[in-house]
């Protein structure tokens, strides 16, 4: 069972009397994973408590991280200036580097009414299916899977947003969001490998967040959810901490599986670190990313 994080009103109290009840309906053989986890409030607190240590075995699911925001009020230059110097900078290299490039080859374009999101996802498709997300964690877009359903979905509601970059009316790159309170919430992006030396990605990011920035829709900053990289760090203005956690209750069957998670997650961390000791580890990653 999945719980995302982000519950600023409940205290400690409210948790602890919450998986008190939740204890009562998982049952034996489950587990409860906390997505988003925000840093100090009374959800991560209350994952330290005896209260709820005497009914889960409680363990931290990789490690602490940043999640990142971009604050976009006032426009797209005043999101430039919020940046800073030296990203900024590598920002508009990379636009300039692009624009100068393809020209007039390239088009951004929003798709949010139903029948152009459909069209947005039969374009992306093809290519969806050839990136590292399709080929490794399953998170290839098309209208029979669940993240294409999730896109029309949010099309009847009027809260998708699916921005898409082409050349030569080529897709290359997209960015999916969901618009809710003033946020867009930037759940799946991607781009054409074969177009990865252009960083299609950060043009997107740049044109997705001017139409947003620029626009009336009330849009004031764009999250980009989970985890962190090297691309978020130099896109956002700031940043919150959050950590992702596993609540297996303390039954016989809980307590083998808690054994084997804590000592699996033991043995990647340690081939992890010494991969990353060795200068090994992104090269593993590209490899695995390209076969």
């Amino acid at each position: 069972y999945v719980l995302a994080g982000n519950f600023p009103e409940l205290l400690v109290d409210d948790w602890e009397a919450i998986f008190h009840v939740l204890e009562r309906y998982v049952g034996g053989n489950a587990a409860i994973y906390l997505l988003g986890a925000v840093w100090d409030e009374g959800l991560h607190r209350a994952t330290h408590t005896a209260a709820v240590r005497k009914r889960f075995w409680v363990s931290q699911h990789g490690k602490t991280y940043s999640r990142r925001f971009c604050d976009i009020h006032g426009g797209h230059e005043a999101y430039l200036q919020r940046l800073t110097a030296k990203h900024r900078k590598d920002l508009r290299r990379s636009l300039r580097r692009f624009e100068n490039h393809f020209r007039s080859r390239a088009s951004f374009q929003l798709y949010s009414e139903l029948g152009m999101v459909k069209e947005f996802i039969e374009r992306v498709e093809p290519i969806s299916a050839r990136t590292y997300q399709a080929r490794l964690l399953g998170m290839h877009i098309n209208q029979s899977g669940h993240i294409g359903s999730q896109i029309i979905e949010g099309a009847r509601r009027g809260l998708v947003r699916c921005y898409l970059l082409a050349v030569d009316d080529r897709p290359i790159a997209w960015r999916v969001g969901f618009v809710y309170q003033g946020t867009l919430f930037s759940h799946y992006v991607g781009y054409d490998p074969g177009f990865a030396r252009w960083h299609p990605g950060i043009v997107t990011h740049l044109y997705s967040v001017r139409d947003l920035a620029n626009s009336t829709n009330g849009v004031r900053t764009v999250d980009l959810l989970y985890g962190d990289n090297d691309f978020k760090r130099k896109v956002a203005t700031t940043s919150r901490r959050e950590a992702n956690f596993y609540l297996i209750p303390k039954t016989a069957s809980g307590t083998t599986t808690h054994a084997i998670l804590v000592s699996c997650n033991k043995v990647s961390a340690m081939i992890g670190d010494l991969l990353e000791l060795s200068g090994l580890k992104s090269e593993v990653k590209r490899s695995i990313r390209r076969r």
